[in-house]
């Protein structure tokens, strides 16, 4: 049921819902089935002439605690832990909740240890103030808003551990696709650190070692200063940092990576609201969690304007059409879920769906900005090393020239 904030009358004393037809008693604000709100209910050719008229879905004025439902801040820092170690701590915890301890006693237990000592102190603190460990996850932004959401989930369920579960498989998944991804990325690197080497070689052969340092010495900084930000920097500062946030929504409309971001943020949302729906959580909940946990600039801060248009009495599928990164065949998909009542089982498999469409584009596009990295590399090295040596070459013979002309002028 939909949380109504004061008080609605009732605009008609109708004994039916205008939106399912449903009975309606008397002095109610908003139908118990379909979670219409009677005061703002709009019929249907209302709204669709309202939507032809806006061009583009306004961008609300959401405040930050929306903007942001995983609670955590969004400053730099935060404590490391590899994905090997997080994958590992998920499943012990889930242990040690089916064997029946609270979070409170697994903090206190040995495996902790194993984490850094900042990341103790921490989840020790939290579990005397009786957090639950969705929670404490969340304050130190260990896991994504779509990790967190589904923890959340199973703990309103009661099947937390299973959730640890699903949630450790994920980084599991995560943790191969980065090696994947590092793998098919090595060649180019390879490449790009050969050209450094190699072109200047004629540098060392004309004018001696210390020129040829010189010469590669930039380069080599710039490549460990990037290395530095992939492997150190930005895997410790928090998902919610503006850095961060940037990259995302740069990677929305960039070549190659545009499908990818897309693909991967209709897999969160429908996974998130399905298994939101499925845990009987209210539609504010669920839609809150489900847009902020894409974080793709077409879902986040869409979760209210959603939520209003419900409200006047849209369905979930025509609310969704003011999202254009939804295609028409997946609104069609939900609209029959609602129709039949399984929206909950429609939006999992559509989920699992988009997950492999998310994978298959992925590598898809790695191989391709391989191929064309390739390419653009090898092209490059040889027509600096042509040109490198043709310079070279022609110093020297400048300088054969003028020994010759020396010669001459000397026999003369």
């Amino acid at each position: 049921m939909i949380e109504v904030q004061g008080t609605l009358e009732p605009t008609s004393d109708s004994s039916q819902c205008p939106a399912c037809q449903q009975p309606r008693a008397a002095g109610d604000a908003l139908c118990p089935y379909c979670g219409v709100v009677y005061a703002r209910y709009k019929p249907r050719s209302e709204r669709i002439v309202q939507r032809s008229q806006a061009s583009q879905p306004q961008r609300e004025d959401s405040p930050k605690s929306e903007r942001s439902a995983s609670g955590a801040s969004s400053g730099g820092r935060r404590v490391y832990l590899s994905d090997a170690k997080l994958e590992s701590f998920l499943i012990y915890a889930a242990e040690a909740l089916e064997a029946g301890l609270t979070f409170q006693q697994f903090t206190q237990g040995p495996f902790l240890t194993t984490l850094p000592s900042r990341l103790q102190s921490q989840f020790k603190a939290f579990g005397k103030k009786g957090m639950s460990l969705p929670h404490a996850l969340e304050a130190v932004s260990l896991l994504e808003a779509s990790a967190i959401a589904l923890l959340q989930i199973g703990e309103t369920q009661g099947k937390l551990p299973a959730s640890l579960r699903v949630v450790a498989k994920r980084v599991e998944l995560r943790r191969r696709n980065r090696r994947a991804l590092l793998g098919k990325l090595s060649y180019p690197v390879l490449l790009v650190l050969v050209h450094i080497l190699v072109n200047p070689l004629a540098i060392l052969i004309m004018q001696g070692p210390k020129p040829y340092i010189a010469a590669v010495m930039r380069p080599l900084l710039y490549m460990g200063a990037a290395a530095f930000l992939v492997f150190w920097w930005i895997p410790r500062i928090n998902p919610n940092h503006v850095g961060l946030r940037f990259l995302r929504t740069a990677g929305a409309y960039l070549p190659f990576f545009s499908t990818v971001r897309r693909y991967n943020a209709l897999a969160v949302f429908t996974e998130t609201m399905g298994s939101c729906l499925q845990a009987g959580l209210q539609l504010r909940t669920s839609l809150k969690m489900s847009c902020s946990a894409t974080y793709h600039p077409a879902f986040e801060n869409k979760a209210s304007m959603l939520l209003e248009s419900i409200q006047q009495g849209s369905t979930l599928a025509e609310a969704l059409e003011s999202i254009r990164a939804i295609p028409r065949d997946t609104l069609a998909m939900i609209a029959q879920g609602e129709l039949v009542g399984s929206l909950d089982q429609v939006l999992l498999r559509l989920g699992q769906s988009y997950t492999e469409k998310h994978r298959a584009a992925l590598n898809g596009s790695i191989i391709a900005i391989g191929l064309l990295a390739t390419v653009a590399i090898f092209g490059y090295l040889i027509l600096s090393i042509v040109s490198q040596w043709k310079s070279q070459v022609g110093t020297l013979e400048g300088q054969l020239k003028d020994v010759f002309k020396q010669f001459q002028h000397l026999t003369k």
